[in-house]
């Protein structure tokens, strides 16, 4: 995972660990897989994709990976 946390992400409230999850599914990887990736619960994975979403108002989990691209917080 490339991932790289900037300064006016923690403005807009973007935690590291959100990042993370981000840029997991980026690579397509399903929400099972990247709870166990990252040693969280599903649950938790499922919340941090909904608060990221809600944040950025990207509308989807496609829609938060485009913003991430777009802002250069994910490769």
């Amino acid at each position: 995972m490339m991932v790289t946390l900037q300064e006016d992400m923690q403005v807009i409230g973007i935690s590291r660990r959100q990042l993370q999850v981000i840029d997991a599914i980026s690579t397509g990887r399903p929400a099972k897989r990247i709870a166990a990736d990252l040693k969280l619960s599903v649950h938790m994975v499922n919340n941090d994709i909904q608060r990221a979403i809600q944040t950025l108002d990207a509308g989807n989990a496609a829609g938060l990976v485009a913003t991430a691209f777009r802002k250069g917080w994910i490769e």
